[in-house]
């Protein structure tokens, strides 16, 4: 079945609204008011569906999936990491997780971490990620569909209080 194969699964719900999304403060709220909730993690799609604009050594540029996640997400769910876990990841506003795809996609043999990748916005200015660590390809059976996280606190509403408007 799909996700099962998170060492936590059975801890894992996913909260919706009849939209399929959530107010932001949502998460934090549920952690701090219902006993038995010991994490939460927020996620979302970039503003263009769910993708990022990518650009390669020499300028061109590329359209990649990838969510805002709380730093959370890499505690709840389980991927493989290429190399070494780093401690702490997504918690500086400028890391960047990417898949083992995209790592051997603009990096010679693989080799990304600590090396930088360049994300330009609908006007094309340029901002520079730290790659902090690099996960293996998602398996097929996973409802997610992401070759890069971002942290969630680069969302424009990340600090949201508004219960309307802002969901995630």
């Amino acid at each position: 079945s799909f996700d099962s194969h998170h060492e936590r699964a059975e801890q894992l719900f996913r909260v919706t609204t009849t939209s399929a999304r959530c107010p932001v403060p949502l998460g934090p709220i549920l952690e701090t008011q219902i006993a038995g909730i010991e994490k939460s993690c927020r996620m979302i799609f970039t503003t263009s569906g769910s993708r990022f604009i990518v650009s390669d050594s020499v300028g061109n540029l590329f359209e990649e999936n990838g969510y805002y996640v709380d730093s959370t997400f890499l505690d709840m769910f389980t991927f493989d990491w290429v190399g070494v876990k780093p401690d702490k990841p997504l918690q500086q506003p400028d890391e960047v997780v990417i898949t083992k795809r995209l790592a051997e996609k603009y990096f010679e043999n693989g080799n990304a971490l600590n090396k930088q990748l360049v994300f330009a916005n609908n006007y094309l200015q340029e901002k520079v990620y730290q790659i902090v660590g690099v996960i293996e390809n998602l398996p097929h059976n996973s409802q997610f569909n992401f070759d890069l996280l971002l942290p969630f606190s680069k969302y424009g509403s990340a600090e949201s209080t508004l219960w309307t408007n802002n969901l995630v």
